[in-house]
This record gives C-alpha cells, sequence and structure tokens, in this order.
C-alpha cells in the first residue's frame, strides 16, 4: 500500500494537508502547557509568559511544527533518497505524532524536534551549499541555544560528530568548531550570570535536572505499554536492515547518509531515555527520525506488503 501510495503525489500532498490541520485542530483545542519543573534554564525564564498566554505557547508549537516538517521533506529531498518527489516523509512525520497524541500538551520537545531537523537539513547539504566550518559552528551554537530550553538536546552533539566522522575526511577542526560555538553559549550564559549576579540561580537550575524518567516509570507499564514498545523497535531494526540491503547497491553517498540516519535514530533514543519525560512526551524524539526509516522503506518493493503490517500496527498501538 505504502510503496504505491509513494508513486502518487498528489494524494500525499492531500494526506499532508489533513493530517496537519488535524495537528493543528489539536495544538488549538486540547493542548496544555508542562509545567517547569527539573526543566532547562530558558524554558523556565520563558515559562511564565507563556503559561500566561494561551495563544502564545500554542501559536509557537504550530509554528515549530510546520517548520519541522519542512525540514524534514527537505531532509529527504536534498539527500536524494527517492529517484522521483516523494512527500512520503512529511506524510509519516504528522500522522506519527498525531497518532501518539503529541499535541496535548507543549513540552520543550518541540524544540529539540525542530532543531534536529533543521540541522539534519543544513548539513546534508552538498559540496555547493555553505562552508564546512561556517556550518559546524553554527550548528554548534544552534544546539547550545537548544539545551537552554532542553538540556536532552546536548546529545546532538554526538550526533554531529558522528556525522563529520562518516561523511569528511578532515575531522578534527570541524570538531573543534563545533565545540567552540556551543561552548561559547555557555560562556556568555554563565557571563550573563556573573554580571547580573544570578550565578547560583543557574546552578541551582543544573542542580535541579532529572533524568531517565522513562526507567524510572518502567515498573507501571502495562502490557500495551510494552507492546508498542516492542513494536516500534522491532519495526525499527527490521526496516534498517532492509533499508541496508536496498542501499547496498546505492552510491556511496547515498550510503553514507543512510548510515548517519541510523545515527540519527540513536542518539533520538538515548534523548528520550535521558528525558524528563514519560513516554508520551518522550516518544516524539524517536518518531522524527522513525517517520524518515518509514518513508526510506516505503521505496522498496520487496517484501512491501510485510512492511505496511509492520507500519500499520507501529501505528494502531500509537494511537491505543
Amino acid at each position: 500500500m505504502f510503496f504505491y501510495l509513494n508513486k502518487n503525489t498528489i494524494i500525499q500532498l492531500i494526506a499532508s494537508a489533513g493530517l496537519l490541520i488535524w495537528a493543528i485542530i489539536s495544538i488549538i483545542t486540547q493542548m496544555q502547557i508542562m509545567p517547569p519543573d527539573h526543566q532547562a534554564f530558558l524554558y523556565k525564564a520563558v515559562y511564565p509568559f507563556l503559561a500566561n498566554n494561551v495563544w502564545s505557547y500554542k501559536t509557537l508549537a504550530i509554528i515549530l511544527l510546520i517548520f519541522s516538517t519542512l525540514m524534514v521533506q527537505r531532509f529527504f529531498s536534498i539527500s536524494s533518497f527517492a529517484e522521483n518527489t516523494t512527500y512520503m516523509p512529511m506524510v509519516f512525520f504528522l500522522l506519527l505524532l498525531n497518532l501518539n497524541h503529541s499535541f496535548t500538551i507543549f513540552t520543550p520537545v518541540f524544540i529539540t524536534i525542530a532543531t534536529t531537523a533543521f540541522l539534519i537539513m543544513m548539513n546534508s547539504e552538498n559540496e555547493h551549499g555553505y562552508s564546512i566550518s561556517n556550518r559546524m559552528f553554527s550548528s554548534g551554537l544552534i544546539i547550545g541555544i537548544t539545551t537552554l530550553f532542553d538540556y536532552n538536546a546536548v546529545w546532538l552533539m554526538l550526533l554531529m560528530i558522528i556525522v563529520l566522522i562518516t561523511t569528511r575526511i578532515s575531522k578534527l577542526k570541524e570538531i573543534l568548531i563545533l565545540l567552540i560555538g556551543f561552548l561559547f553559549i555557555y560562556i556568555y550564559l554563565f557571563t550573563y550570570g556573573f554580571v547580573t549576579d544570578k550565578t547560583t540561580e543557574i546552578f541551582a537550575v543544573f542542580n535541579d535536572f532529572q533524568f531517565f524518567t522513562i526507567i524510572h516509570h518502567v515498573t507501571a507499564w502495562n502490557w500495551l505499554n510494552w507492546l508498542m514498545i516492542a513494536v516500534l523497535a522491532g519495526t525499527i531494526l527490521i526496516f534498517i536492515f532492509a533499508c541496508k540491503i536496498y542501499f547496498d547497491n546505492k552510491v556511496v553517498a547515498l550510503r553514507k547518509r543512510f548510515v548517519t540516519h541510523i545515527f540519527l535514530i540513536i542518539s533520538c533514543i538515548i534523548i528520550g531515555i535521558f528525558s524528563p519525560y514519560e513516554t508520551p512526551q518522550a516518544l516524539p524524539y524517536v518518531l522524527l527520525p522513525t517517520s524518515i526509516l518509514f518513508a526510506l522503506t516505503s521505496l522498496i518493493e520487496r517484501r512491501k506488503w510485510l512492511h505496511d503490517i509492520f507500519i500499520i500496527g507501529t501505528c494502531i498501538l500509537l494511537w491505543l
């Protein structure tokens, strides 16, 4: 089904529009904002304004969603994974987030997803794009700013370093530039704290960080939670293997991009495990790379009906 849907861009665009409208309606009618407990510095700072202005965080959520969707689609197109135009990454991204009921509560996860989508798009540009040094410094800055909203975004640094190692011959200089860009944000933060005599408050925020919430609550999972995680994990592993076989016959550049995507999946899983969120709020971290993986699998004709079963099963379990 998805293999054939992959060939009809009109239906894909109609589905994307419908899913986006569904998401916006959910945000407008259902979304609440997560309290600032155990959150990062800037989220605590902007929370009073967002909480007192309901439409501010709902509007921000819609903007971040649209931006993330466009970046995911742009990344897929730039990477040239498909020979023909396809909007399946956009379809799967919106579908999985809607089915997960991701739009019932606003969390810093939305900011991290937008950052991740932008980073993978920006760093998938070919040699005719911006210079690698500029991209690495900008990536470090962006990740640093994002960690001030969602401290678990620090794991995106690991992703960027792996991207450099797998795609570049010269690596050390770019890694140092990436680190300098990231550290620049924290040098500025602590300088600001020192000048305004708020260093103690800044350290108090860091001491309030909470990790491994999913693991701490795993004993409270019911059989449906276990089944959903097991099916999602199994689907990801099976699809990685299927896509690996598919890309074995492709050019080296495509194989490198696919390997990078595997590390994106791993990085997002790590972020979700380390995060202060329970499963429904943490899953969107993983659903971003999963949507791209589903789009890649929909390109494969061999065993397409088996792939459909896994995708539909995952979608049903996310919805329940």
